[in-house]
């Protein structure tokens, strides 16, 4: 089964792929963000200058990635390098972006900002993301229903978190866990929520 994102992302703004392996070549349409080896001793300013954009657009974009304008790209962090990657796409303007492994090594508050930033621009720019991840601590925080690959590019859709399935390829969420272990200690949480919810129906559930 060939992966078309256009199918992927159908009725969906923004999508989780689980356990992908499959890389997305970029085109005029799809901007994609992984982790780069750069090799220059540049700053990230220049590293965007080299791609004829604007200065002051350049300035704009790398406040919103969180990113100083004078670090050298051979001293990037893998986190800096993805958000400067972020920065590059964004300045091209694609419709759809293909965030591969971009929460991998991040803090809690940079993903909660990064979240809402990706979701703003889904909302005031009208833009389509995937997300490639095998932490279902992400997935299970952020999204009630994902992708999950299962043979090359075999995929199928998951709309349970608590679905056994998912854990015979990805490791299973803290969260998941915890509810598994009080279930069978015989308190009832309910699956049907979202992840805040689920923490808030833990402490109902072990009282009961």
């Amino acid at each position: 089964m060939a992966i078309d994102t256009r199918t992927l992302l159908r009725n969906e703004s923004m999508i989780a792929l689980v356990n992908c392996h499959k890389r997305f070549a970029e085109t005029n349409t799809l901007g994609v963000v992984k982790k780069q080896n750069y090799t220059k001793n540049i700053t990230t300013k220049e590293y965007l200058k080299s791609f004829q954009h604007k200065e002051y657009k350049i300035d704009l974009i790398l406040k919103m990635v969180m990113l100083e304008d004078k670090l050298k790209l051979i001293h990037l962090t893998d986190v800096e390098s993805r958000k400067l990657e972020l920065a590059r796409v964004l300045l091209d303007n694609p419709h759809t972006l293909v965030l591969d492994e971009f929460f991998k090594g991040m803090i809690d508050k940079e993903i909660t900002y990064f979240i809402r930033f990706l979701r703003n621009l889904i909302n005031k720019k009208n833009k389509k993301i995937i997300l490639i991840t095998d932490d279902m601590n992400i997935v299970s925080a952020y999204f009630k229903h994902f992708y999950l690959f299962t043979k090359g590019e075999n995929y199928i859709y998951i709309d349970n978190m608590f679905d056994d399935v998912i854990y015979k390829y990805v490791r299973m969420p803290y969260t998941v866990e915890l509810v598994k272990y009080l279930e069978k200690k015989g308190h009832t949480i309910d699956h049907d929520i979202t992840f805040n919810e689920t923490l808030k129906a833990i402490y109902r559930g072990v009282g009961k």
